[in-house]
């Protein structure tokens, strides 16, 4: 499952009725099934207009749990895509929607409204929405919601929150609430100033998101491998991390996340990393163009 993706836990995934479904049903479901392969296979883009497509056939039959479905994985998706700021609207959208039916948005159309207020520099905002989760009676809902407001506090350089973060993520067994904590403690010990914990920590985390199927984690880790190595004055380690968290946003259809970690790459000045720095920037001007 990808990053706060959530689908089996949070979101209706049963558009309607009977057991036989009409042709119109099918509809929804088969482009909510097709819109949530493109997404796990990390085809973002794709996946938000498999979504949409996914929305029009709910308003055909004017279903609310479906709309809710496609809604709130669609706006996943954008996030995922890189357009935070399409993600939150779409969100946003969706709660008005919603509510005007009568309905309670899902639950994690609010995580993905936190996750985008993050991705906008907005802290603030993502801890405020993520914050009241940590109170579910969803243990999954619970778990990630901590993570937010761990990266939250991270973001804004609040100690306090973040050890409350950790803390909370330490209570539980589950396996990705461990991996969330670890990431965690890797941001504590850079905003602590000991990067040789936190780099210590990097290759294990690693392959925890690994195990997760989690690109988008996975290449998180690698720039942080590539900050602590920094901060230890590493040159050809940090680039190595760089380069190589440049070429997994590439992978993620994410040329703007690669060229920064390019920029990072090269910052660092590092000779034996030429040739595979030229290769990279090569890759991130066609996709770029």
């Amino acid at each position: 499952m990808r990053r706060l993706a959530l689908a089996a836990l949070l979101v209706v995934t049963a558009c309607g009725g009977g057991p036989e479904p009409g042709p119109a049903e099918r509809d929804v479901q088969n482009a909510l099934r097709l819109a949530r392969f493109d997404f796990e296979s990390g085809r973002y883009r794709q996946a938000v207009a498999g979504y949409e497509r996914a929305r029009v056939a709910a308003d055909a039959l004017d279903d609310g749990a479906a709309l809710a479905a496609a809604g709130s994985e669609g706006a996943l998706a954008r996030l995922r895509a890189g357009d935070a700021a399409g993600a939150l609207r779409a969100a946003k959208a969706l709660d008005a929607e919603l509510l005007r039916r009568g309905q309670q948005p899902p639950q994690l159309s609010t995580l993905v409204e936190a996750a985008a207020l993050l991705a906008l520099d907005d802290p603030v905002g993502a801890e405020r929405l993520a914050g009241p989760l940590t109170t579910s009676g969803d243990r999954a809902v619970v778990e990630r919601a901590w993570y937010v407001v761990g990266r939250a506090a991270a973001i804004a350089g609040d100690a306090g929150g973040l050890d409350a973060a950790i803390r909370a993520l330490d209570a539980t067994a589950s396996p990705l609430a461990m991996t969330d904590r670890e990431d965690l403690t890797v941001r504590r010990d850079l905003a602590r100033g000991n990067p040789r914990a936190a780099l210590n920590r990097i290759e294990p985390l690693i392959a925890s998101r690994r195990a997760e199927d989690s690109p988008t984690g996975v290449g998180e880790a690698l720039a942080l491998g590539g900050a602590a190595a920094e901060a230890l004055g590493d040159a050809e380690r940090a680039g190595d991390y760089y380069l190589r968290a440049a070429r997994n946003a590439l992978a993620r259809e994410r040329p703007d996340l690669a060229a920064g970690y390019l920029a990072d790459a090269e910052r660092q000045g590092a000779p034996a990393l030429a040739e595979a720095a030229a290769d990279v920037r090569a890759r991130v001007a066609a996709a770029e163009g």
